[in-house]
Formats: structure tokens, sequence, C-alpha cells
């Protein structure tokens, strides 16, 4: 807490590590540290009120009618927490670093994959994500001839591409060192059951 220029409180609520998001409303301090937690600090008596645990760390928070808290998470993820009971529904995923490469979609689902280690399902009815899954466990580079890469995830967790096919029931991931993942359908997010 400062006095004009000068630092005359700090508050430990968050440990070591940084603040990433701060937003005040009605007299409470909502901050999102590094170690994944939103914090509701009363300001006149400098207590920690509540915290709830987002695993991930909080860009960005507002305050609906002291009622709501909507954070944004570095992993791309929106979620909506409500203050008193604690509960959290997600709003809103995304990939989150590097491109979208592979697209593909069947009778009732779109699938996405990307250079962020994730191959998503979404339902377009309910314009939710309904699951996800890694590209591939194994961090590999390439050997040669791997495509440009905005990401940071290595070449054999980078998607270039993926394709669905409904009559065996299985999904097909190639990652950019030239590998390629295959998943069922049913079990969607568990890990690929086999790779070629």
């Amino acid at each position: 807490m400062y006095a004009g220029n000068t630092c005359k409180t700090t508050l430990g609520f968050h440990g070591s590590g940084f603040v990433g998001a701060i937003m005040w409303n009605a007299g409470k301090l909502y901050s999102g540290g590094r170690d994944g937690r939103v914090v509701i600090t009363d300001t006149e008596t400098l207590t920690q009120e509540k915290a709830f645990d987002f695993g991930v760390l909080p860009r960005a928070i507002d305050v609906f009618n002291g009622e709501k808290i909507v954070v944004g998470l570095r992993s791309g993820t929106i979620v909506e927490c409500n203050i008193e009971s604690g509960e959290m529904t997600t709003v809103m995923q995304s990939h989150n670093d590097g491109e979208v490469w592979g697209l593909d979609m069947d009778s009732g689902f779109i699938y996405t994959s990307g250079d962020d280690n994730q191959v998503k399902k979404w339902d377009p009815n309910e314009r939710k994500c309904v699951g996800t899954a890694s590209v591939n466990e194994q961090k590999r580079k390439a050997r040669r001839n791997r495509a440009s890469t905005l990401g940071s995830y290595p070449d054999s967790q980078s998607s270039r591409a993926v394709a669905v096919n409904n009559h065996s029931g299985h999904v097909a991931v190639c990652a950019n060192d030239g590998s390629i993942t295959i998943r069922t359908l049913e079990g969607f997010s568990d890990p690929p059951m086999h790779e070629l």
C-alpha cells in the first residue's frame, strides 16, 4: 500500500512471485498472482477475505455486482466464479500458444489442433469446448524439413493437421516432427492409443 509515492505496507497474500492482474471494486481489492490464485482483500482492514485457486496465472479480473468475478487466465481460458459458493464455470477456452493448424469436423463436432500441444473438440451448438487432448506426451525436435512455428512447444507437440474418421471412430493428429498419433473418438481426451 502506498502513501503518495512511498510504499508503506506490502501484502504477502500471493507469497513469492508477481501479481498479474488487479482490480478494485467497492472497497475490495481483487488480485491475481503467479500462484494461480485470486485473492479478495478488504482495503480498510487489509485482511484477506477469500481466495480462489485457478491453477494458472490470472491475467485479467472483472467483478459483477460483488457476486461474481470473471477471470481471464494465461491458458486462454475465461472462468466465471461465484464469490459466495466458489463455484467455477468455464465461459471460454482457446488455443494459447502459436497458431491453429488443424481443423476438421464430423456431424456434430469441430476439432482443432495447434502449436500449443492441444487438440480441442468443440460443440458448435453449445458454443464451447467439450474435450481437450494432448498432441503428444513425447518431446522431440524434427530431424529436418519442419514447418515454421510461432509456438514454444517442441516439434512433436506442435500439431500440423487433425483428421476425423467417423467410420472407424478415430482421430489422427500429425505433429511438426512428422509423427502421427491416433486416438479414439470415444476416449478423445485419453492419451493416444498408437503413434506412427
